[in-house]
């Protein structure tokens, strides 16, 4: 008979365990920060506050309000107008409120997280930053970027080409 088959290697350890146990370890912030922004892109508000709320305990505040100022244009951009107005306002009364009113300070950074998750979401400010600082700028060509219609009055190459109200 046959010897039997090697015995099969063990599976390899998930890399994703030490996250997944509910142990709160400070040392993984940066994973909280990453679910919470996928949360909120995802529009799921309570998951969103869950892993902001986690981070603020661990003294995480200010990496926080840096992300969620990014994805305001990242991922939402002019989708929601005066959303940066109030992400802003949110921003300084938990400055202000953190060592006054420590609970007044929390609600605004959850309402803040909040307005980011039910927000429309546009990536338009997103792409366009990738195609205008990622990509060579030769790809657009100085007949784009500059029209002729730029060299009006008011400049001095307009002048010399005698410009008037037509080109502006």
């Amino acid at each position: 008979p046959a010897p039997p088959p090697p015995p099969s290697p063990p599976p390899l350890p998930d890399p994703r365990a030490p996250y997944l146990t509910g142990d709160l370890n400070p040392n993984h912030w940066y994973v909280y920060l990453s679910a919470m922004i996928k949360h909120i892109r995802r529009s799921r508000p309570y998951m969103a506050v869950h892993a902001g709320c986690i981070l603020d305990r661990y003294g995480k505040a200010e990496q926080v309000w840096t992300r969620l100022m990014i994805h305001m244009s990242e991922d939402i951009g002019p989708a929601e107008r005066n959303l940066p107005a109030s992400i802003m306002a949110l921003r300084q009364a938990y400055k202000e409120l953190r060592l006054t009113n420590p609970d007044g300070a929390r609600q605004s950074l959850i309402h803040a997280i909040v307005l980011l998750a039910t927000a429309r979401k546009n990536r338009v400010v997103d792409h366009m930053a990738i195609m205008m600082y990622e990509q060579p700028l030769e790809i657009f060509g100085q007949e784009t970027l500059i029209p002729d219609d730029a060299f009006d009055y008011h400049g001095r190459v307009g002048r010399e080409l005698g410009r008037g109200m037509e080109h502006f």
